[in-house]
Order: C-alpha cells, then structure tokens, then sequence
C-alpha cells in the first residue's frame, strides 16, 4: 500500500515537472499520509467530492492548530466557561465533520458487509459489533472514537518517520 501511494505521488510529480509547474511538496505530502491513513483503516481514501476532500482537510488542519495552541482557560481557569479563544467552539465544529465522515464510512462498510471477508479495520470492527460476543456494549460511538484514534495513531507514526518518506521518494526519482 505505501509503496503504491508514494508511486502515485511520485507520478504526480513527474507530470508536474514535465507541465513545468510549480508544486506545493507541503500538500503533497500530507495528502499522501492522509490518504495512507485513510487506506490503512478505512479501507479506501475517504474523498468522493470537492466539498467532502475541503471540508475534511480543513477539519484536520483546524483539529492540529486547535491542539497546538497554548489554551489560556488551562492557566486562567475562572475564564474557561466564557471560551475566549473558541477553542471549544472549534474542537466541536472538527468534530461533527469528524463524526458525519465516520456516519458514512460505516453506513457504507455496514451495506456490503461480510463476515467471511473482512477487507480493512472498520470491517474488523463490524464484526466485533455484529457478533455481540464482548462483555461490554460496543456500538457505533466505539467504532468511531476507536477509527479516529487509529488513524490519529498511524498519522503520527508517518508524521515521525517522514525521513523515510522523503528517502523512498528520492530513491524512486
């Protein structure tokens, strides 16, 4: 799966340079981890249009700048009910575009389902849920926090080994 995807954007890059055109690397290549992300645990990359791809992407960039940012409710707690930066207001709106994406990546998996062929972690998940053998509830909200919480997982361990990112992709060149 990387070595297909880092072949992509490397084809990219070649048509880019043979059009002579100047090619933002930034975007490159965190629409590669993202869509290794998305493959690894969704099973295919999540953008089906326009909207969708800008939306999402301006969830995942607001989500790290909300995370990053020195949060004065946590060194002044009196002020934290008022939300004067609006972190709150933000992580909030980064979560419903988080959690109608995960909506239908379930809908979706939750339609062809089939146990006897289970193709990527959401299915995996299907199956834990469908066979009701836990000693604890698991439902959507579960498979949701547990998605996001892989994805987040595996960006992070792209986002520190992007050294060997750039090493295959020079290689391949």
């Amino acid at each position: 799966m990387r070595s297909s995807e880092i072949e992509l954007l490397i084809t990219s890059l070649k048509d880019s340079v043979n059009l002579h055109e100047v090619v933002d690397i930034t975007s490159k290549v965190f629409a590669l981890n993202k869509d290794m992300a998305c493959l690894m645990v969704f099973g295919k990359k999540r953008v089906e249009n326009d909207q969708d791809k800008k939306s999402f992407h301006e969830a995942m960039i607001n989500g790290m700048r909300l995370v990053a940012v020195p949060n004065l409710a946590e060194r002044i707690p009196f002020i934290a009910p008022f939300d004067v930066q609006g972190i709150v207001k933000g992580m909030k709106a980064v979560r419903r575009v988080y959690d109608e994406m995960l909506d239908k990546i379930i809908d979706e998996h939750m339609e062809v389902f089939d146990k006897d062929n289970l193709k990527d972690f959401i299915d995996v998940l299907l199956e834990i849920m469908e066979s009701k053998d836990t000693d604890f509830s698991f439902d959507r909200s579960n498979i949701k926090a547990i998605a996001i919480v892989s994805a987040t997982y595996f960006l992070s361990l792209v986002f520190n080994n992007e050294a060997y990112i750039a090493e295959t992709v020079l290689l391949a060149v």
